[in-house]
């Protein structure tokens, strides 16, 4: 929310599932959409209340590349490659580094060990 002046996210991409629902929810912004295409951390929510997401006016969809065709997929990549990576490239887009750890046996363990505390707020780096 800090990063919205407390406004919230127009879209939040969650590829986690489950145990990042409550979180998604609340850095909604109000008539937010919620795009949900992956469940690393599970698919049943305890507790599930919708009030979280009607409260926001919030549109939520779900998502598998899994069932997709080829053809599908290279359309995806090619529109991405077209519509946002250029984002990224003006910086109207902006990538957040949380850390950055050294190409070594303790220094894998130590990015692994904070990305599974979830503790990172946005990339963590493994430097060559």
């Amino acid at each position: 929310m800090n990063y919205t002046n407390n406004k919230g996210c127009n879209s939040v991409l969650d590829h986690v599932g489950a145990t990042e629902f409550d979180n998604n929810c609340k850095v909604l912004a109000m008539d937010g959409s919620l795009v949900v295409y992956g469940l690393m951390g599970g698919s049943k929510i305890e507790n599930f209340d919708y009030k979280k997401l009607l409260s926001k006016r919030a549109n939520m969809s779900c998502t598998s590349l899994r069932s997709r065709s080829d053809d599908y997929k290279a359309k995806l990549v090619s529109e991405f490659t077209k519509n946002i990576l250029p984002g990224f490239a003006n910086e109207s887009f902006k990538i957040i580094f949380d850390s950055k750890f050294d190409f070594s046996d303790e220094g894998i363990r130590a990015a692994h060990e904070r990305m599974e505390s979830n503790l990172n707020i946005g990339k963590i780096l493994i430097e060559l």
